[in-house]
């Protein structure tokens, strides 16, 4: 192995230093070449202990990163559920909104999974306004869409 602007002079068996990889120098070489000048060859060993150190932060890391991404993914769905309460304020249940359809509010249960069907005159007040805001959300969000597509559509066709 050729390496330039080493300093040789310092150069010992057992001494450790960074490459592309950690190596350590197991043996040292040294002859006169034909010129006359001092030369010395390096047998070289990755040091798999040294690599492992180094590697360790970037696995640490990329584990945080993989649980704090699961865990934010965790924290939208749990902020989907709400606690839902009925007409005479005696009962609620946390429940998610999925669709509102022939005047029935349809919640997928946080405690089971389960969807139930509730008919919105037996929501409490603050309930039904909810779904009436997120049912106009979410057409105010299909137009948005429908229109992008229109615009998109109408200049490709030109």
């Amino acid at each position: 192995m050729l390496i330039r602007g080493f300093d040789m002079s310092k150069v010992t068996d057992g001494a450790q230093f960074v490459l592309q990889h950690p190596v350590v120098i197991q043996r040292t070489y040294s002859y006169t070449a034909a010129s006359g000048s001092e030369k010395t060859v390096l047998v070289l060993e990755r040091n798999e202990s040294e690599l492992t150190k180094l590697a360790e932060p970037a696995v640490w890391f990329a584990e945080n990163v993989r649980k704090q991404i699961e865990d934010a993914r965790k924290a939208a769905e749990e902020a989907r559920y709400r606690n839902w309460t009925d007409s005479t304020g005696e009962f609620s249940i946390a429940a998610k909104f999925i669709e509102f359809k022939s005047d029935q509010v349809h919640l997928e249960r946080k405690d089971n999974r389960k969807t139930i069907e509730v008919p919105i005159s037996r929501l409490s007040e603050e309930d039904q306004k909810w779904v009436r805001d997120e049912i106009k959300r979410r057409r105010g969000g299909e137009r948005k869409a429908a229109a992008t597509k229109s615009t998109t559509k109408n200049a490709r066709g030109r």
